[in-house]
This record gives structure tokens, C-alpha cells and sequence, in this order.
């Protein structure tokens, strides 16, 4: 590489090559695969569904100990989505996630999508005044979150008195929604147009997102 940038050194750092060209060919054209035409007239649940369908059986969650088929992560999201149904959620509203990057993040994320809704991501690791902040301006209707976290922020969530709770024990759905397996109605792209678009004013304070 030293040899390669001899002869280059008028050129401007921004134009020196960082890769090899051979490291350009593999990143840019091996890896990419060929070219296909993106769906656009669905949504990215509409897509997992019909992953489910063709591969159910195949590795969707890979985490830690935990290993989970299509059809695995999708009973589970359905199981959510139908709490989140019950809670009211639909077309056009909000639903915190409050729990680290796990399997039960891609699920709450997944049930969202399924009802329609957008979700907001809340990390437990932020300060609790964020976190507070956060759960009373984000507009959510409902919270996914683990037993085990909805504990540590049980005061937060004392101030949040319109939020619906839905919360999960670790690795597995709560008692009460074991029972709701059963597919649940997918909300299309035509269903999205009531979906939120604006973001959550600014206020000044150090708690902003």
C-alpha cells in the first residue's frame, strides 16, 4: 500500500483510495448479489410474513443462548400484537419499547408494525429522567417492556397514567397472552397513511431525545 501512494502524493487526502481495488470488488460487487427489484407496495411486516411462510423453520434470532425459527419469532410477535390490539393500539399511534437490544425488542418491534403503529425506542441504560421524559412526551399508548425492567422504572411508569403496560417475562410472553397465538390481521401500507410524521418538539432541556 506504502509503493501504491508514492506516485500520489499531490492528491488530496479526500482522493486517496482506501481500499484495494480488489477489497472494492468483493465489498461492492461479490457480496452484493444480484440485483433485484424491492417490493415497494409492501410493507416490511407484509415481507416477514412471507419469510415465515417459505422458511418457517429456518434461524430468524440468534441471542446468547436463545435461538429462534421464523416461526418461533413470528408466534411470539403475534402473541404481542394482539395484546397491543387489546390495549387499543392502532393505525397512527405510538408504542415504547423499553428494554435493551434483545429478542423481546424485535418482537415488540415486529407486533408494532403488525398493528399499524410506529414504535419508539427507549433504552433502560439511559438516565432515569430521560427515561421519564421520554415516556411522558413520546404520545405512546402502550409500552412493551420486560417485568424485570417495568420494576426498576416503576415509579416513572406511576406518572404515566394513560399508558397501557404490556409487559413480558424474560424470554417468554406474561400469563394472560400465552392464549393469543393465532395470526393476527397484518395493517397494510393503505392503513399507514394516519401514521405520525412530525417529531417531538424540543424543549431546551438537558432530557431532550
Amino acid at each position: 500500500r506504502v509503493l501504491r501512494l508514492r506516485g500520489q502524493l499531490l492528491l488530496g487526502v479526500e482522493r486517496l483510495p482506501l481500499l484495494a481495488e480488489s477489497e472494492r470488488q468483493r465489498l461492492l460487487v461479490d457480496w452484493s448479489g444480484p440485483d433485484r427489484d424491492y417490493p415497494t407496495d409492501q410493507c416490511y411486516q407484509h415481507l416477514f410474513e412471507r419469510q415465515v411462510r417459505d422458511t418457517p423453520q429456518r434461524i430468524a434470532v440468534v441471542y446468547r443462548e436463545q435461538t429462534w425459527t421464523y416461526a418461533d419469532l413470528n408466534a411470539r410477535a403475534n402473541q404481542m400484537a394482539h395484546a397491543l390490539h387489546q390495549a387499543g393500539v392502532g393505525s397512527g399511534d405510538f408504542v415504547a419499547i423499553l428494554t435493551e437490544r434483545s429478542p423481546e425488542f424485535v418482537v415488540g418491534m415486529l407486533a408494532t408494525f403488525k398493528v399499524g403503529a410506529a414504535y419508539v425506542p427507549i433504552d433502560p441504560t439511559y438516565p432515569r429522567e430521560r427515561v421519564q421524559y421520554l415516556l411522558t412526551n413520546c404520545a405512546a399508548r402502550a409500552l412493551v417492556t420486560r417485568v424485570t425492567i417495568a420494576e426498576q422504572f416503576a415509579e416513572s411508569l406511576t406518572n404515566c397514567q394513560d399508558l397501557q403496560v404490556i409487559a413480558c417475562v424474560d424470554e417468554s410472553p406474561a400469563t394472560g397472552m400465552t392464549a393469543l397465538s393465532g395470526t393476527c390481521r397484518v395493517v397494510g401500507r393503505a392503513d399507514m397513511r394516519a401514521m405520525p410524521v412530525e417529531n417531538l418538539p424540543a424543549t431546551g432541556r438537558e432530557t431532550d431525545p
